[in-house]
């Protein structure tokens, strides 16, 4: 099953609460939120990334949801068109449905829906209040697109349909910065045998090269209520770098004969599987920081000694039981060579951490460690405190859990 999404999008706002100005405070709000993701997505270059899905499904009503499977692919978004590969192949040239064959696939998900959204400008939306979402408080707009004016096409072994969407997006209320935003396809014709089709993209500031961060999908999940069940695919998005033009990309098809197949993108080499690295953060974690920070860390042990690695604070949420929790994602070691894509487990944290390592409801993502923190004033993770990692493999096929 395949979704496909280029959506174009105006969004206009109801009368609401005034501000002292006279204007109404919601229309301010949702003219500099659009503005604000409209600028950052067109600024938004070609790029790679490791996407790790998780698909599930629910036979019937009631059942409990069972992980159907687990795959990881490398994904390079590039001339606004997706194209992934098994990481390590040498290929980045499938669209998602060709690369699994079988189970949920979905695309449009990594700038298609926010792109339509914000920058093509088509639709209605009201405002919905404030929530707490990700941690952070935040404005709600809900919309809702016409099937004329959607371009949101359904495509099932059933049939093939251009359906209407309505949906919700959160914006930070402070920074106004992009949060999530929800995806429904409305008026779904009765012959596809699909009652719902929902997708939901969480966002966060990511650095991809030079220039400063822009908002970037972080995780995606989208679920299929149909006659014969319910299915869902979870993506989280690690180890996003910029794609430079001085790596080959090409989407055309390989020769079928003689030489060797072209391969659509140049990824970076990977750290020997089993090699042990302690890092010692070099810059203190604080209430001060901010999502899409870069980090980095010296590497203290092991044949990388002096070297560096580098990555992005993830995750930075205010807990129900007053901690904060804090994702610290590596993605790269940097030495005297070219860079090394930084796949690993974590071992062992330093004593010197006032917190514990969290797992218990987050993804296992690879070169992701989740710590929550007990806040001493504003420090949260001292400058110097080390984690020990271990190198693990990637596996580019997927792992079945039936």
């Amino acid at each position: 099953m395949k979704l496909c999404a280029f959506v174009p999008f105006l969004l206009t706002a109801a009368m609401a609460q005034t501000t002292p100005a006279g204007l109404p405070r919601e229309i301010v709000q949702l003219s500099r939120i659009k503005k604000q993701a409209a600028a950052q997505l067109k600024r938004i270059p070609a790029f790679t990334c490791l996407a790790n899905f998780e698909r599930y499904r629910q036979d019937k009503a009631g059942a409990p949801m069972l992980r159907d499977d687990t795959l990881r692919a490398d994904v390079v978004y590039a001339d606004h068109r997706e194209r992934f590969g098994w990481p390590g192949s040498g290929k980045i040239d499938s669209t998602l449905a060709e690369l699994t064959g079988t189970g949920l696939s979905s695309e449009g998900e990594f700038i298609g829906f926010a792109t339509t959204i914000f920058v093509h400008d088509n639709g209605r939306s009201t405002f919905a209040g404030e929530e707490t979402v990700l941690g952070r408080q935040a404005i709600r707009y809900n919309y809702k697109v016409a099937t004329m004016l959607s371009g949101y096409e359904l495509s099932f072994p059933t049939g093939h349909a251009r359906v209407a969407l309505k949906g919700s997006f959160w914006a930070d209320r402070e920074t106004l910065d992009l949060l999530r935003l929800r995806v429904e396809a409305d008026e779904i014709p009765p012959y596809l045998g699909v009652s719902a089709v929902v997708t939901e993209v969480d966002y966060a500031k990511t650095r991809l090269g030079s220039q400063p961060p822009v908002i970037f999908p972080q995780r995606a999940e989208v679920t299929i209520v149909s006659n014969t069940g319910t299915s869902r695919n979870e993506a989280q998005y690690t180890h996003c770098r910029e794609f430079l033009s001085t790596s080959a990309i090409s989407f055309e098809e390989a020769p079928e004969t003689g030489g060797t197949p072209t391969s659509p993108a140049k990824q970076l080499p990977v750290l020997r599987e089993g090699t042990r690295l302690r890092l010692s953060l070099q810059d203190p974690l604080t209430t001060a920081s901010s999502l899409g920070e870069p980090l980095s860390a010296r590497v203290e042990t092991g044949p990388f000694a002096g070297a560096y690695v580098t990555g992005r604070v993830r995750v930075l949420e205010r807990t129900d039981h007053g901690t904060l929790l804090a994702g610290l994602e590596f993605t790269e070691l940097i030495s005297d060579g070219p860079p090394l894509r930084f796949f690993a487990t974590l071992t062992q944290v330093s004593p010197k951490f006032n917190g514990t390592v969290q797992w218990k409801g987050l993804p296992v993502l690879p070169g992701v460690v989740y710590l929550d923190c007990k806040p001493a004033d504003v420090l949260l993770i001292p400058a110097g405190t080390w984690l020990d990692w271990q190198i693990v493999s990637i596996s580019y096929k997927p792992r079945s859990n039936r």
